[in-house]
């Protein structure tokens, strides 16, 4: 069974992958949060710091995500809802328009349809 610990590292390189487009210093830029100390969470030495608490509720308010989110495993998730949950909030929006039209544009074709 993982650690806590396991799934906040495998949960932060998830978000760095697909919020962050892969670049931990383009998540540390937009979070505050040392490009350092990101590394070395990663790193496969002694030298290797976990995600404690202060920092997973620290990463989940940077990133508008929900609380404890860092401690429930997401890596592995095949769930849209929670993938669009992910990204930053001017993403969230454009899914949401697109989704908006694609179900006006289903809704009006349905209309014609049934004329």
């Amino acid at each position: 069974m993982r650690t806590v610990y396991e799934i906040r590292r495998e949960n932060l390189k998830y978000l760095i992958q697909v919020r962050y487009k892969g670049v931990p210093n383009q998540m540390a830029k937009q979070t505050g949060i040392a490009q350092m100390q990101l590394a070395r969470i990663f790193l496969n030495s002694d030298n290797r710091r976990e995600v404690g608490d202060r920092l997973a509720r620290r990463i989940e308010e940077a990133c508008s995500l929900e609380p404890a989110w860092m401690d429930t495993d997401h890596s592995r998730s095949d769930d849209l809802a929670e993938r669009i949950q992910m990204l930053d909030l001017n993403s969230r929006q454009a899914v949401e328009k697109i989704v908006d039209a694609m179900i006006i544009t289903r809704a009006e074709s349905a209309a014609k349809g049934s004329d």
